[in-house]
């Protein structure tokens, strides 16, 4: 909540690290490398997922994901395949005191490129919140690349199995194009062809059996 990121005592950081090959030929190996703040709680580390196989480093505080012969094809040559991502999560160390601020950035290495470094996050732990409306995580979905052009990947917080409605809305709620309809999956990601809409703000919905979820989204 607010510009400092205010969250509750004993709340679940839930942390994702994008990345995206954009240079002009396949990235063989990726590094991803996360410095956990001192005020999480390492113990507590859970991974999620990832889009790729890898292992895990970690030295001190320091957690190094290692994409072996990776192999992540450039923006240019296959867009939706350039990319890839990790999710986990973690607790804050408890006994904080109100106002204890956690950061975290990551810096991502591609073979023997310069690292890129990713945005901070900055969150400030309070012990209560005012005018916040409570958001289920399990519910949310993530899209990239955000904005888009062409092709969205849509990726629930957890794998759908089921039949699946997935539609774009404007931003006041009209529908403007269905991806699927009734349609019966088992997956943990779907691909959205963007390349008609007009540029702007728009809603990407999934309704399933686990209930509805949305985002917002940017054509470019």
């Amino acid at each position: 909540m607010g510009a400092t990121g205010d969250v509750l005592h004993n709340t679940h950081f839930d942390y994702r690290i994008r990345f995206q090959n954009t240079g002009t030929a396949s990235a063989i190996n990726v590094f991803v490398m996360d410095t956990i703040d001192s005020n999480l709680d390492l113990n507590t580390l859970v991974i999620h997922r990832a889009s790729h196989n890898y292992d895990l480093a970690i030295n001190g505080n320091i957690l190094t994901w290692r994409f072996f012969n990776i192999n992540l094809p450039d923006s240019n040559t296959n867009e939706p395949a350039s990319h890839g991502f990790i999710e986990y999560s973690i607790l804050p160390m408890p006994g904080l005191t109100d106002g204890t601020t956690i950061e975290n950035v990551a810096a991502i290495y591609f073979d023997f490129n310069e690292p890129v470094i990713t945005n901070t996050t900055l969150n400030t732990m309070q012990s209560s919140l005012t005018g916040i409306e409570n958001i289920d995580v399990n519910n949310q979905l993530l899209v990239f690349p955000n904005p888009a052009a062409q092709d969205l990947t849509i990726i629930p917080r957890f794998e759908i199995s089921g039949m699946v409605d997935v539609s774009v809305l404007d931003i006041l709620g009209k529908h403007i194009q269905t991806v699927y309809h009734g349609e019966f999956v088992k997956s943990s990601s779907f691909k959205a062809d963007v390349s008609k809409l007009s540029k702007g703000m728009y809603l990407l919905r999934i309704q399933h059996k686990g209930g509805t979820s949305q985002v917002k989204w940017i054509k470019q």
